[in-house]
């Protein structure tokens, strides 16, 4: 499975993306190997997994024996807490590989901290929601217009926009949009984001 993301993540190494690129890889080569389908790993213990996972990049050696730097390639970065890294590569990257790395990418303007916006967010954490937004950001890329809504400060503000209109609770929450159609939330989407446009 990490010499399988290792590979996945290499197809884009040198990129801006990489992080990226990288979380993304080991979400795809997760749900590719059909570890966390496991009949003996117990949903509560998915954590143990990527705790597991993190330390064998960490250490970078095979079963037997032979140094394998390329799985520490797929965690470094500035997160030094253990923690963090398993919650931020394991979990992120298999929620990040529900889209296809094309589709995740135009979504979240190749930026891993937009990304970190829209998983925290309930509203904007669903496949539903991102293939929304993916479809309004194609439009804006078709205008020439991607830049000016993935830098992260106004990528922000339209997370905290579609957060606003399907909030997680109190009123306005009964209904999310896993219960819309697809265009019927597009529509939604593109309403709620149409003052941006103006701006």
């Amino acid at each position: 499975m990490l010499d399988h993301a290792a590979a996945l993540a290499s197809r884009t190494r040198g990129s801006s993306r990489s992080r990226f690129v990288k979380r993304w890889s080991v979400g795809r080569a997760l749900s590719e190997s059909r570890l966390i389908e496991s009949p003996n790993l117990d949903p509560n213990e998915h954590k143990l997994l990527w705790k597991a996972l993190a330390h064998k990049c960490r250490l970078g050696v095979r079963a037997d024996g032979s140094p394998e730097p390329q799985w520490l390639d797929l965690i470094h970065g500035r997160a030094t807490d253990p923690r963090r890294i398993e919650r931020d590569v394991f979990a992120m990257g298999r929620w990040l590989q529900e889209q296809d790395l094309d589709k995740a990418l135009l979504t979240m303007g190749d930026n891993l901290g937009n990304a970190i916006e829209l998983q925290r967010r309930e509203a904007t954490r669903g496949i539903e929601m991102r293939n929304a937004l993916w479809r309004w950001m194609s439009e804006r890329q078709r205008e020439g217009r991607l830049e000016q809504f993935t830098s992260h400060k106004q990528f922000v503000e339209i997370a905290k926009a579609l957060s606003a209109r399907w909030p997680s609770r109190g009123p306005g929450s009964a209904k999310r949009p896993i219960h819309y159609s697809e265009d019927d939330l597009y529509r939604e989407v593109s309403l709620k984001l149409e003052p941006f446009l103006e701006k």
